[in-house]
This record gives C-alpha cells, structure tokens and sequence, in this order.
C-alpha cells in the first residue's frame, strides 16, 4: 500500500475548519444501554438520551483554536462543561454510557463512549467533559 500524508498546513487547515463547524454545538449523554458503533443513527442516540432529573442538553460555544499536540498533530478542544444531577436525589436516575456531539444544524459529528458507566442517580454526581479532537499529519 502506498505512504500517504498529511502535511502540518493541510492539518491545519482541517482542524480550523472542524472548529468553526462544531461552533454551537449540542452535546447530550446517553444511557449505557447503547451500543455504540460506527454505523450508530442519531435516531437511536436520541431514543438513548438521558432522562434522570434535571438532565438538560449542554452546549460547545466556541472551540478553542487549533494547537499542536504532542506526537499526535492538530488538536481542537472543546470548553468544559459539567453535567450535574444537583444537591437532591433524583427519582429518575441514569447509567451514562457516554455523550454525543452535535454541530449546529444537528449533525452527528462526535460520539464518545466511556470505559465505565456513571452513575447519575444520587446527589452531587456530575459529568465534566471537554472534547478533544485530534487530526494527524505525518
């Protein structure tokens, strides 16, 4: 097979142009009753959406700019936020198995699947996430 690759510039320009798509993006958990695969719909990443008390979808508002990542090429990270379950125990609570991204005009861009559920059924229990998007060159 040939050698293929990406040059830092073309690398670049991916990852600012992945930034300015995911601007004002949605992100929702979901329960860990999904089985995420490539071929996952968002039909069935919205049938699995969170449902404990309290959940409400969050929003990516602007990536931060492209930078350099160690041995790995561009990266864009998304800011922080927190998904959180409050200071009273719900009486829905949830196995989150992992969050979605969606872009603006309601793409799936993003899936990520956690290497163990979270429990979001007792107070205090929260989820902090930031995205991180990697585009190799080399």
């Amino acid at each position: 097979m040939p050698t293929q690759i990406e040059t830092f510039a073309a690398g670049l320009q991916d990852a600012t142009e992945r930034r300015t798509v995911l601007a004002l993006s949605k992100v929702d958990l979901f329960q860990s009753t999904l089985e995420v695969t490539a071929q996952t719909t968002d039909a069935e990443f919205t049938a699995a959406v969170a449902t404990y008390d309290g959940y409400a979808q969050q929003t990516f508002t602007a990536w931060f700019a492209p930078y350099l990542g160690p041995g790995q090429g561009w990266i864009i990270e998304s800011p922080l936020v927190i998904f959180a379950v409050g200071v009273v125990d719900p009486v829905v609570g949830n196995l989150i198995g992992g969050y979605v991204v969606r872009d603006a005009a309601g793409k799936v861009r993003l899936a990520v699947t956690f290497d163990d559920s979270v429990d979001m059924s007792f107070a205090g229990a929260a989820i902090p996430i930031s995205a991180v998007v990697a585009f190799p060159v080399g």
